[in-house]
């Protein structure tokens, strides 16, 4: 027969059993663990980091020209580093430019994609650029910070990211911050209407 001190440690440990279990259960159904493991899917996480990078990886993959417009496309590797792990590893990072000629001199309008992929997925990140000269000495980026757009694949099936990216002084790597949110990108806001 049970004493009245062993009930009271018996409902005590009963209650506490049952409290840990309904804690654990909102981070169960999150689809993630508990705070300090890792990033949960589904929940919004400001993320920072680098792209720096891999020194001697980068080549020209094509040119051409057409009516006064002359394109070139090129590849490099970059290794990313964040304080999340869904965006750390080595990206491929290909893009193209085509430079036209006009009264201000050459200018060029670009397209960089990073192609990230790590153990849990991939990500396809995006951006647009304009630049103006043609000398990698004397030209002029003319934006001091990049917005990259990410898509998630494989495990990252449904999240979306948007990274800011700023140079990082005398190199060609960049440190971001950004957001990993589930869903893709707003929708585009409705023009006004004609009055």
């Amino acid at each position: 027969m049970f004493s009245p001190v062993q009930a009271v440690t018996a409902s005590a440990l009963v209650l506490a059993i049952g409290g840990v279990w309904l804690i654990a259960q909102p981070f169960e159904r999150a689809g993630g663990s508990l705070p300090g493991a890792e990033a949960q899917v589904g929940v919004p996480t400001w993320v920072t980091g680098s792209m720096e990078h891999v020194e001697n990886s980068c080549s020209e993959t094509g040119s051409s020209a057409d009516g006064g417009v002359s394109r070139h496309s090129y590849e490099c590797t970059f290794a990313w580093t964040s304080s999340d792990p869904r965006l750390t590893g080595d990206a491929s990072r290909p893009w193209t430019e085509d430079t036209y000629q006009t009264d201000e001199g050459p200018i060029a309008v670009g397209m960089d994609v990073s192609f990230l992929r790590n153990e849990g997925g991939d990500w396809t990140c995006s951006f647009g650029y304009v630049i103006k000269g043609t000398d990698p000495l004397s030209q002029e980026i003319l934006t001091d910070s990049t917005t990259y757009t990410c898509v998630g694949g494989g495990g990252y099936e449904g999240l979306s990211a948007v990274l800011v990216g700023k140079p990082i002084a005398d190199s060609v790597s960049d440190e971001f911050v950004g957001l990993i949110f589930p869903g893709g990108m707003p929708p585009v806001p409705e023009p006004p209407a004609v009055e």
